[in-house]
């Protein structure tokens, strides 16, 4: 993970406390243009991190955890990964696909300080994206736009998953 600064390694941001964490965070996300600069479009209640969409508050309106609840789950487009990280506690895995390497090293870090092990991030392109994993639950939010799929495309590779 680069910051601007030069690579972090895990002990080294582990040790921050969680002012210095958050600064680094949106440092990094705030070289990502596509989703609005230093604004998050997640929250992350546990840092105290506001967003456009509150993590929280969808996991309770979606009813996410009883959904999600000892299931393995894949959230293609998971951005920072803030509302797989405020839900992970009940299901029993997470993967998070996001295609922006900014947010996918923010996602990875951010799963690490909180100490969270039962979730992972990738980075990649859900249209290359393979695994012979099978997944009890997907999370398709609003990414429908952004794939090079069509509708029939998406549902297809997302029924084989």
């Amino acid at each position: 993970m680069q910051d601007g600064t030069g690579p972090l390694t895990v002990q080294e941001f582990k040790k921050m406390g969680k002012v210095e964490f958050k600064s680094l965070l949106h440092k990094i996300y705030g070289s990502n243009q596509l989703f609005g600069g230093s604004k998050f479009y997640q929250s992350l209640p546990a840092l105290g991190i506001d967003g456009t969409r509150p993590s929280d508050l969808r996991a309770k309106i979606y009813g996410l955890e009883r959904i999600v609840n000892g299931k393995s789950v894949l959230d293609i487009g998971c951005n920072c990964g803030f509302l797989d990280m405020t839900i992970a506690n009940t299901a029993k895995e997470i993967t998070g696909l996001e295609y922006s390497k900014s947010l996918s090293d923010i996602a990875k870090i951010t799963a690490t300080y909180l100490g969270l092990k039962n979730i992972h991030f990738k980075q990649g392109d859900f249209v290359e994206y393979q695994t012979e994993k099978k997944f009890d639950v997907i999370f398709y939010f609003a990414v429908h736009g952004w794939i090079n799929l069509s509708a029939k495309e998406g549902v297809q590779k997302i029924k084989n998953l």
